[in-house]
């Protein structure tokens, strides 16, 4: 008889360390950042997303690109610094005969300077799964790197457009080559600063 043993997610070694690595400056970021000038951040966006190369199977159709995040927004001299954690759904091709969709969670930055508009940029490391029928579910990190722009509506609302290029480093080094892991997100944005 077999005893029963929890299933344990692990990391592969180059996943841990960089992951481990944000979330701890995300936790000091947070720890040395006086209570007094916080914001507490809570956003969200939908959009579309577009794979960046064709493979010739179906994998160059729109799709849709959703996310939530929350963070702490810490003011500095020049600009605003957020540390914040993801969580995210994309989908393209749609109307391919081989849709994939990503599901991930990570941790990041989003820094910007408010020039009547906010003007920000961002990036993130997350760890993720894709699926795709044809092709099975590979995991590992994503990574992505963007901009956008929000404008104030009322005090404690902003609303945006935002851009976006996304990476999937794959364990499955079959598909290291094809479009499949990296993918463009574009659409709108919005925010409440608590």
């Amino acid at each position: 008889m077999h005893a029963l043993r929890p299933r344990i997610l692990r990391f592969p070694g180059r996943v841990t360390r960089p992951f481990i690595g944000a979330l701890v400056t995300c936790s000091l970021l947070l720890a040395i950042s006086p209570q007094s000038a916080t914001a507490l951040v809570y956003g969200g966006h939908i959009g579309a997303s577009k794979p960046v190369m064709d493979d010739g199977k179906g994998q160059d159709g729109l799709g849709l690109d959703l996310g939530g995040r929350v963070g702490v927004e810490i003011p500095m001299p020049f600009f605003d610094l957020e540390a914040e954690t993801i969580v995210g759904v994309s989908s393209y091709a749609l109307s391919g005969d081989a849709p994939t969709q990503t599901v991930r969670i990570g941790v990041g930055f989003r820094g910007g300077a408010n020039f009547g508009a906010f003007f920000q940029g961002f990036a993130h490391l997350s760890y993720g799964r894709q699926f795709n029928a044809a092709r099975g579910a590979p995991v590992g990190p994503i990574a992505d790197i963007g901009v956008a722009v929000d404008v104030t509506l009322l005090p404690y609302i902003r609303l945006g457009i935002y851009g976006a290029y996304n990476h999937m480093i794959h364990n499955d080094k079959t598909r290291q080559g094809d479009g499949d892991g990296q993918w463009l997100s574009f659409g709108i944005q919005g925010a409440f600063v608590e």
